[in-house]
């Protein structure tokens, strides 16, 4: 058991009545306090640079917004993959790959969350493929084509956005800090 000073921090032993480096007369003496854990470090210490700057927050905007392209993209091939599962059981060498676009789909969705400019760049190469796939088998109308202009926006910009954060983070760790 311990008892611990309240002037200078030192833990001290649960017998001992006075602090052994500042000699402060302890509150507890011979008494079993489990005070709670602690650490020095305070929350403020933890914020980082990139709080409340302009661009860190364009950047994170950015990607965000292929992010939320990624989840509705891969939700809708998921959806379908499964609806046409349901009701044409007879492709199922079809299904192995849809369910391995959808992985894909839902992994370099992942990369871009964590902000990786390889993954948003693969997306976008990726999407635009299978778009331009999709084109030359005439499986895509004019709303499809207006559809898949949005998504590809979206990619963009996310690769935009995890470039400019990678960047600015770069340019951030090779200055020190003030």
């Amino acid at each position: 058991m311990s008892n611990k000073c309240s002037k200078c921090g030192l833990v001290n032993w649960a017998q001992e009545t006075h602090c052994r480096r500042c000699g402060v007369e302890l509150s507890g003496a011979g008494q079993a306090e489990f005070a709670p854990l602690r650490s020095r470090i305070q929350a403020e210490d933890f914020k980082s640079r990139e709080d409340h700057d302009p661009a860190f927050d364009e950047a994170k905007a950015l990607i965000k917004k292929g992010v939320n392209a990624g989840m509705v993209y891969g939700g809708i091939s998921l959806v379908l993959v499964l609806f046409f599962q349901a009701f044409i059981p007879s492709a199922e060498a079809y299904y192995k790959f849809a369910f391995l676009d959808v992985g894909i789909i839902y992994g370099l969705t992942y990369g871009i969350h964590t902000k990786s400019r390889v993954c948003a760049a693969l997306m976008l190469g990726y999407y635009v493929l299978s778009k331009i796939v999709m084109l030359t088998q005439g499986r895509t109308g004019l709303i499809g084509i207006v559809v898949a202009i949005a998504f590809a926006k979206s990619f963009y910009q996310s690769y935009q956005g995890t470039t400019l954060y990678q960047q600015i983070k770069q340019s951030r760790t090779a200055q020190p800090h003030a």
